[in-house]
């Protein structure tokens, strides 16, 4: 994953969306999932996605995205950790009133 957009505030109960963007290598690869892991303030992102053979393909290397809806139970400071391929990661804070 690249980066991500959306909100740094919003309220407990309160569906938030981020718009995720990451890399691709050709025009065959495709997005599959994101796994999460949920804990109290914490909230950690994986995606996972394949690559289509059956296919023809351009070279071009784009970036795309996916929406990701999380809701926070309560008040408080959330870091939100997308983790890309090579287990690097980057943080999006997220404070809920």
């Amino acid at each position: 994953m690249n980066r991500v957009e959306g909100p740094t505030t919003g309220k407990a109960d309160e569906a938030i969306t981020l718009t995720v963007y990451y890399p691709t290598s050709s025009s065959c690869d495709i997005f599959d999932r994101i796994e999460r892991d949920v804990q109290p303030y914490y909230f950690s992102f994986k995606a996972y996605g394949h690559t289509e053979t059956s296919n023809l393909c351009t070279d071009a290397a784009i970036e795309k995205s996916v929406k990701v809806k999380l809701m926070p139970l309560s008040a408080g400071s959330y870091k939100l950790r997308f983790i890309n391929n090579n287990d690097s990661y980057f943080i999006h804070n997220l404070t809920i009133n």
